[in-house]
């Protein structure tokens, strides 16, 4: 923490609250909209963080936000969280992930990541989420293979402003 308080953020998860400075939007241009839903923030600020700025937090800052729902599992001394979400936004969450890492990680291990996401959404589909019907249990898993498919061969759409 610095003596103005700001912590300096290892980026990605810092957009609920976030001020930007004009000069970084005219420079890089806004988000990209393609990405909208799940993990176009993240990409942004890779995408800052990329050009040189840096990203600050404010840790006394209170920022509201819905509350995700998720499921937990404890193994092994740990426990483990997995966000429990509708068949859509599993899709989009995973689609635009394999797509970042993709762009922004080219030597990380797509496979092993593809692995991770898949196995979670099982975990956390089939056997941790409660009160779920099966149908749409099935769906999330199903939209979860779609999205590891679709994130690892999508190009960024023509227009998108990268």
């Amino acid at each position: 923490m610095d003596e103005n308080g700001l912590v300096d953020s290892i980026g990605g998860h810092f957009y609920h609250g976030t001020l930007i400075h004009r000069s970084v939007i005219e420079q890089l241009g806004v988000t990209l909209e393609w990405l909208f839903f799940r993990g176009e923030e993240v990409e942004y600020g890779l995408r800052i963080m990329r050009a040189g700025y840096p990203i600050l937090s404010v840790p006394a800052s209170v920022v509201y936000h819905p509350e995700m729902s998720t499921v937990s599992l404890r193994a092994f001394g740990k426990t483990k969280f997995f966000e429990v979400m509708s068949p859509l936004k599993r899709y989009y969450s995973i689609r635009n992930s394999m797509w970042v890492r993709r762009v922004y990680y080219p030597d990380a291990s797509l496979f092993l990541y593809a692995a991770r996401r898949l196995g979670g959404t099982l975990l956390a589909e089939l056997w941790l989420a409660p009160n779920k019907a099966w149908q749409e249990r099935f769906a999330a898993c199903g939209a979860a293979m779609r999205a590891i498919m679709d994130g690892a061969r999508m190009q960024p759409p023509e227009n998108a402003n990268r």
